[in-house]
């Protein structure tokens, strides 16, 4: 697999919601509102991106290819220490997003995703090391894919300033050898006592193209292999500006 190394990140404009009246901000309101225990946890910007309240980590209002589809608290203690932002892009493109009472969501059954992306946010454990939380989760990766076969990481992130490679975070990706073979890629960091967790499911870990393959679709496989380190950035890079 070839490597291709990021210097600088530039974020994608959030998708626009198609067949609703709803702006990004609208929809991840209405998200964050619905999800229980998310008062005093989760903040929605102008933009829609969503703000952890305890960290500072940013959840990407969306992506061309993928929609923010749902936002979890899960119960912990301290309230706020273990977080999740849920992103899916639904077959045919993106949702159709329709009201249901006091809030939108997307009309499709969103268990149903062409390819998904995870942030996971949670609080170390005293002693915790980057390498060994890498370890875990990717045990977590192995145990429910038995047939995935690991190979190199998608991407390669470099520190703008010196041009090296980062050392605060490690990548790798696996082959899912099932009825419909797909591609796993994890991102795991550990930053001022929180790790961050970034996992991504996708149909193709190299770009696939024959003479019916559009544009379009051209551009959502290269989106799919992207993305995940875009959201791993936009992440910790709200992690390390929290004071």
């Amino acid at each position: 697999m070839r490597r291709i190394c990021l210097l600088a990140l530039v974020f994608m404009t959030p998708a626009a919601m198609a067949g609703s009246t709803w702006s990004i901000a609208d929809h991840n309101n209405a998200l964050v509102a619905a999800a229980p225990g998310s008062q005093g946890v989760f903040t929605v910007r102008t933009n829609g991106d969503v703000v952890h309240a305890q960290s500072g980590m940013i959840c990407p209002g969306g992506y061309d290819n993928f929609e923010l589809v749902d936002v979890r608290v899960i119960p912990s203690e301290p309230i706020g220490s273990n977080v999740v932002c849920d992103y899916g892009r639904h077959p045919g493109g993106a949702p159709e997003f329709v009201t249901r009472g006091a809030h939108v969501v997307p009309k499709g059954d969103v268990n149903k995703l062409d390819a998904r992306l995870m942030i996971f946010l949670a609080k170390a454990g005293e002693g915790a090391s980057l390498d060994s939380l890498f370890d875990d989760y990717k045990k977590d990766v192995v145990a429910a894919n038995r047939d995935a076969l690991e190979m190199s990481a998608e991407l390669e992130l470099k520190d703008p300033a010196t041009r090296k490679l980062r050392t605060d975070y490690r990548a790798t990706g696996w082959s899912i050898l099932a009825d419909q073979p797909s591609h796993t890629e994890l991102i795991v960091g550990l930053f001022k006592g929180w790790v961050l967790v970034v996992r991504a499911d996708y149909k193709n870990a190299t770009i696939h193209a024959d003479d019916n393959t559009s544009p379009e679709q051209l551009r959502i496989q290269l989106l799919d292999i992207e993305n995940p380190y875009l959201a791993f950035v936009a992440a910790r890079d709200g992690l390390l500006a929290q004071h």
